[in-house]
């Protein structure tokens, strides 16, 4: 895959900044997916990690724009900083449990609430996608208080 920086729709316009390889399975359209996580930093680095879920390989990539302008030392400490951005908000305690929560209460649930429950679930979930934590703040404060609420409702009397 090659990187590219810039807004233009083509590709030719825009600059190439690096380049990552990892193999992805042959299979249908829509069957094989690769993870792409972008992380950058004040000074110019930009770290990309690539990850293929169904075979577990993960690559990693690290683009200077400013060579020669930072030490190792300095390079290094960056990457440091760029490592702890790099927890996705699902690796969360808080979200984890939330999220532990609302399937166990699926399975205890009766069918005609089990869509409520997914509707709610793959909601919070898309919000999680976005990486916004003012927003996954929220959305975890109201997902918990739907989750009480099935829970206080005598749903499981």
């Amino acid at each position: 895959m090659e990187i590219y920086q810039g807004e233009s729709r083509l590709v030719k316009n825009n600059i190439k900044l690096g380049e990552i390889s990892v193999k992805v399975p042959k299979a249908k359209a829509g069957e094989e997916r690769v993870e792409l996580r972008f992380s950058y930093d004040i000074n110019g680095l930009l770290d990309v990690d690539a990850h293929v879920p169904s075979t577990g390989e993960k690559k990693q990539i690290t683009i200077n724009n400013a060579p020669g302008e930072l030490s190792d030392k300095e390079i290094q400490a960056s990457k440091e900083k760029l490592a702890k951005l790099k927890v996705h908000p699902r690796e969360d305690e808080k979200i984890t449990e939330l999220i532990m929560r609302a399937e166990s209460i699926y399975e205890n649930s009766l069918e005609q609430d089990r869509a409520t429950i997914t509707n709610a679930l793959s909601q919070f979930e898309a919000v999680l996608e976005r990486q916004d934590p003012k927003e996954i703040e929220r959305i975890a404060k109201d997902f918990n208080d739907f989750l009480s609420d099935f829970e206080t409702n005598g749903w499981f009397d």
